[in-house]
């Protein structure tokens, strides 16, 4: 138990990473420093983000999956063919999460405000525009000038003066707006891909303690040097998301720090049912293997199309 504690609590020292910008700015000639604003930051945080969760899946989840898996199937190729399914439905999972249940858990509302009323002004002038006849002059009508305009306006993220005084008054940058959601995106889908993982971790980390101290302490040492990483993953984002800091912190230690201890519950339970009875060790092998490739392929689809092109994008 104590060694999952210590685990835990490296998640949630990553996560503090966060408040390094508070430091750095009593440091003389760093007054001006920003988490938030300096983008060389936001560049570095998303891309080594990125390769810290393709790293963790393909080089850790994947092998340790098939690790499990290889006890489990008499021949090769089926242990490979179960991996590589569960690796595509975690992508599939990821996919179905982030164009379906996501979008209802961010406030887009400002983009529909702004369409709508566009849509409105658009609509009137169309029917101004209709009335013209064959003695109209052969010039650019004004509908489709505004409608030209409008869509570069849209795509550059300005409005008019108009449009801020409408009832979307007080939103007037839609790529901010933008930019956070996928920020608060990329937070909730690495925290749920890391708390997934992080519940087998604290199994295993307490199993194999239980088992064998020394062995123990190995596996201790492995994760909490990942966890740190980790910690400050899935914090990073979030912070960007909510522009503060305690519910970016908070919901790292919930969603990441509080996952190993439930994995060591449920290892602690599994000692107790061994205790009492024989426990089927082949389907103890069969989820595992399953849980991780399915995270593996969870984690990999977060970083090559949400993190990686964040990070591209503000390069």
């Amino acid at each position: 138990w104590t060694l999952t504690l210590f685990s835990s609590l490296a998640c949630v020292l990553g996560a503090c990473f966060i408040y390094i910008d508070v430091i750095i700015r009593r440091l003389p000639g760093c007054a001006s420093f920003d988490l938030i604003n300096d983008k060389r930051i936001l560049v570095s945080g998303m891309s080594i983000g990125s390769g810290v969760l393709l790293f963790t899946a393909l080089n850790k989840m994947l092998p340790e999956a098939l690790d499990y898996l290889t006890p489990v199937f008499e021949r090769k190729s089926v242990s490979h063919a179960v991996l590589m399914a569960g690796y595509l439905a975690g992508v599939i999972v990821c996919m179905l999460l982030n164009n379906i249940l996501l979008p209802y858990l961010t406030p887009d509302s400002v983009i529909h405000c702004c369409g709508d009323e566009n849509d409105d002004h658009h609509a009137h002038q169309d029917a101004h525009s209709s009335a013209t006849d064959e003695t109209t002059p052969l010039v650019q009508q004004p509908s489709m000038h505004s409608l030209r305009r409008s869509k570069t306006s849209f795509s550059q993220c300005k409005r008019t003066d108009a449009e801020r005084a409408g009832p979307c008054a007080g939103y007037s940058d839609l790529c901010a707006a933008d930019e956070k959601n996928d920020f608060l995106r990329i937070g909730f889908q690495t925290a749920l891909a890391i708390s997934f993982h992080k519940a087998p971790e604290g199994l295993i980390l307490f199993l194999s303690s239980h088992a064998d101290a020394a062995l123990g302490f190995r596996v201790f040492l492995a994760l909490a040097i990942h966890n740190l990483v980790e910690g400050f993953t899935i914090a990073y984002p979030l912070y960007l998301a909510f522009e503060n800091r305690f519910k970016a912190l908070g919901a790292a230690v919930l969603l990441g720090g509080l996952s190993q201890p439930v994995g060591a519950l449920i290892g602690f339970a599994i000692t107790k049912a061994q205790g009492s009875h024989k426990f089927d060790e082949r389907s103890l092998d069969l989820s595992y293997g399953l849980l991780f490739s399915a995270t593996a392929g969870f984690m990999s689809f977060i970083s090559v199309v949400s993190m990686l092109p964040q990070a591209i994008k503000n390069d």
